[in-house]
């Protein structure tokens, strides 16, 4: 039998190392649980830094209060950035810009792209770069070149083609509009083309040349013939 003495001592030495329950109108408490971070895992930080400059075509400036916007981005997969920054262009034409990102993200150095959009100072898109401006991320992460096309030059799209087995409708703004075939739609980005218009994707392609188009879905080709406008 535990002498009463003794019994006391034990309860009073129990009551000293429980911990601390906040109640609910305790402050301290709640913030400390509020702000403690949901995982333990380290930021990644970024190794590796692709580099070059943004040219203004027949000596045109971004004006003041511009800001570009630069991704890193796979050529042949809709999945997340590699990387994504926004700068001010506070300097004249040509600018130097620096995209920062981590080296064991990249498994292959020579699949990537990079996709710039400059906004006015009132927010309007104003230039875009070729959407199919490859990039290579090797050790010494060439510079790039890349030389802006200005946006007015494009417009509202919307056509219906006639590809043999398939139709296609290609719908919304330039440069980055949607095509739909086969059930599926598909997100498109202005490309350089030597004649025409080109609009390349992760899995597809549409290049036009006046009523006619060449239709690509993966491996697959089609030419295309434009359908007459409804109404």
């Amino acid at each position: 039998m535990v002498h009463p003495i003794r019994l006391i001592c034990l309860l009073l030495a129990g009551c000293a190392s429980a911990p601390h329950a906040p109640a609910p109108n305790d402050t301290a408490g709640s913030a400390a649980a509020v702000s403690a971070p949901a995982s333990d895992a380290p930021r990644r930080v970024p190794d590796a830094v692709l580099h070059g400059q943004l040219v203004w075509p027949d000596g045109e400036q971004p004006g003041v209060g511009s800001r570009a916007r630069l991704t890193l981005a796979h050529r042949f997969a809709e999945q997340l950035p590699l990387a994504e920054i926004e700068v001010a262009l506070d300097g004249a034409a040509p600018f130097a810009f620096q995209v920062p990102f981590v080296r064991d993200d990249v498994a292959d150095s020579t699949v990537y792209r990079l996709d710039v959009s400059v906004y006015a100072e009132d927010g309007r898109l104003r230039w875009v770069s070729d959407g199919e401006h490859p990039v290579n991320l090797d050790r010494a992460a060439d510079p790039s070149r890349v030389v802006l096309m200005a946006i007015e030059q494009f417009g509202v799209r919307h056509s219906q083609w006639d590809c043999g087995d398939d139709q296609a409708t290609l719908r919304g703004p330039d440069p980055e509009p949607v095509l739909s075939v086969r059930g599926a739609d598909h997100h498109l980005r202005r490309a350089h083309a030597a004649v025409g218009v080109r609009y390349v994707g992760a899995a597809a392609e549409l290049w036009i040349r006046g009523d006619r188009a060449r239709l690509q879905i993966a491996d697959a080709r089609q030419d295309c013939l434009r359908l007459p406008d409804e109404g």
